[in-house]
């Protein structure tokens, strides 16, 4: 029987959850979340055929704030409040579950769910025959390297190598690079003037390359210890 690791970005997918059924409530106790939790949990063991499950978590103040303090910040800015309530709520009632049920937990302080995807998807692919990260972050696309590595997009389905290479027209590791050349969602700067096509271009042209990294090595390196997995000091 093939051993399928199910790796569980709660963060991500409590608030996912709570934006769906923002409405649901037991004795003016607010459920949406956790009913979304659960059944986005139940469907992706069912298609995953996982057979191992853990549930990772973000632990701020993040190593990556410390040494770059715009990480993030905007996000934090402009939060939707009643929102952001609801995923709180939503996460305290999922570890509570957790805790009855017995399903493992695994929250580093300073790391992120991302890193310890990515530490699972490194340490455990030979102990399992596929190891499935249950996000929507785009970080993860470079853990591709990994052969028996995909992810499971809830309604979009199954995600793999073939799929990441037809979007992005890059290699795991060129990922990386490329977003350090360009920023990213998590309000990492980028150099001006480059967006995600002439950073594709630059990849596949050694001189252009060298001639970038020469010229911004400071932002390029920054930025690829803020964004490759799992974090260098994991």
């Amino acid at each position: 029987m093939n051993r399928v690791l199910l790796c569980v970005d709660v963060s991500n997918q409590v608030y996912k959850a709570a934006a769906v059924h923002p409405t649901l409530s037991s004795e003016g106790r607010f459920t949406g979340g956790l009913f979304g939790f659960l059944h986005a949990i139940a469907k992706a063991i069912i298609f995953t055929k996982a057979t191992d499950l853990i549930l990772c978590l973000d632990s701020p103040p993040y190593l990556r704030s410390k040494a770059y303090p715009e990480y993030k910040r905007l996000r934090a800015d402009n939060k939707d409040e009643d929102l952001a309530t609801k995923a709180r709520e939503t996460k305290a009632q999922v570890l509570e579950l957790a805790n009855h049920l017995g399903l493992p937990v695994w929250g580093l302080p300073g790391f992120e769910s991302d890193d310890l995807i990515a530490h699972a998807a490194r340490r455990y692919r030979h102990r399992f025959d596929q190891i499935v990260a249950m996000s929507n972050d785009s970080d993860l696309n470079q853990l591709f390297c990994y052969p028996n590595f995909y992810i499971w997009k809830g309604k979009k389905g199954r995600y793999e190598r073939g799929d990441f290479y037809r979007e992005w027209g890059l290699e795991p590791d060129e990922l990386v690079l490329a977003l350090a050349m360009t920023g990213t969602h998590n309000e990492v700067a980028g150099i001006d003037g480059i967006g995600p096509v002439s950073a594709r271009v630059a990849i596949k042209n050694p001189v252009k390359l060298r001639e970038l990294r020469q010229k911004h090595a400071v932002v390029i390196d920054r930025n690829i210890a803020l964004i490759h997995l799992p974090h260098p000091e994991f």
